[in-house]
């Protein structure tokens, strides 16, 4: 394999071990960056997807994962919920009338059917998001 990035992008592999996501085709962040005059093999983050890339010569854009960055952006999307002043895990279910509400993220997520006590009759409909 021919060393395009220099000694930034082969630290980046000892760090984190693992294959490396590339293009055959120009990658616009890389266009961007040279457009922008700046120098191409440098080690940039993309927080969004938790990769650590470098663009080559051709303009190809290659990135591995930050596992520890993975970990924490896992950990933040699966926040507890609360509901009575009790605490609730993520993927927690609790029934509220006829319905079911989910936490998801510290949000809770509930299906909207009709509860028709009254007459013995339960109307139904789709599930949607609402909240609690």
């Amino acid at each position: 394999m021919k060393l395009l990035f220099g000694f930034e992008f082969v630290l980046l592999a000892i760090l984190f071990a693992g294959p490396a996501e590339s293009s055959d085709v120009a990658d616009a962040v890389c266009v961007q960056k040279q457009r922008a005059g700046q120098r191409l093999g440098v080690v940039f983050d993309m927080p969004e997807t938790c990769q650590k890339c470098a663009c080559d010569g051709a303009l190809r854009k290659f990135c591995m994962v930050d596992p520890q960055c993975k970990k924490t952006k896992e950990a933040l999307d699966r926040r507890p919920c609360y509901k009575g002043g009790s605490k609730f895990e993520h993927g927690s279910q609790v029934q509220v009338d006829c319905n079911i509400c989910t936490c998801t993220n510290v949000t809770w997520s509930c299906t909207t059917q009709d509860c028709n006590y009254g007459n013995g009759l339960l109307e139904e409909e789709e599930d949607s998001a609402a909240r609690i």
